[in-house]
């Protein structure tokens, strides 16, 4: 596709701000760690549905930045275009193992996770408190996704390696 070098910026800039926004409501928790203004008061939807969901869409962004030729951009975005070019093509070939069905180990996981990020959500306004109380209440459900993905990692023959497990007991 020609559409000029300020055609070419213009979509990749459009991509970028697409691609974070998307990012940031697909996964809160990293929303509240940049200080992204939404979505603190809930948890990434770790179902068995949205995992395969967002595995088949790892193709998505890879696909649309192949579509913008960066022959024409300036430095700073051609090597922008380089960088993100290679960090698609590596969540896509990321999705070809259901790394999502290993989800908690002795340094990852809700025992570890939950405490951490409601450690660092802001508690000084009325919508921080909302959103605290939010993610409060959601810990139940993501610990109920935990389990699931955990029995449909057993199903697929995707498990962790006991050693990584055991000092999960010691966390909770």
């Amino acid at each position: 596709m020609t559409d000029g070098a300020g055609g070419s910026a213009a979509r990749l800039h459009d991509l970028f701000d697409r691609h974070w926004a998307h990012t940031m409501a697909e996964h809160p928790e990293l929303a509240t760690m940049t200080g992204w203004p939404h979505g603190h008061d809930r948890w990434t939807d770790l179902s068995v549905e949205a995992v395969e969901r967002r595995r088949g869409e790892a193709w998505r962004w890879l696909e649309e930045i192949r579509s913008i030729d960066p022959v024409g951009l300036d430095d700073i975005d051609r090597r922008s275009h380089e960088m993100f070019t290679a960090v698609e093509r590596y969540e896509v070939d990321g999705a070809a193992f259901p790394s999502a069905y290993l989800p908690l180990h002795q340094r990852e996981g809700p025992q570890l996770d939950a405490a951490f990020i409601l450690g660092v959500m802001g508690k000084d306004t009325d919508r921080e408190h909302r959103d605290l109380l939010g993610r409060l209440r959601g810990v139940p459900d993501l610990v109920d996704q935990t389990i699931a993905l955990l029995h449909r990692g057993l199903e697929l023959g995707v498990t962790p390696p006991a050693i990584c497990l055991r000092e999960v007991p010691t966390q909770i």
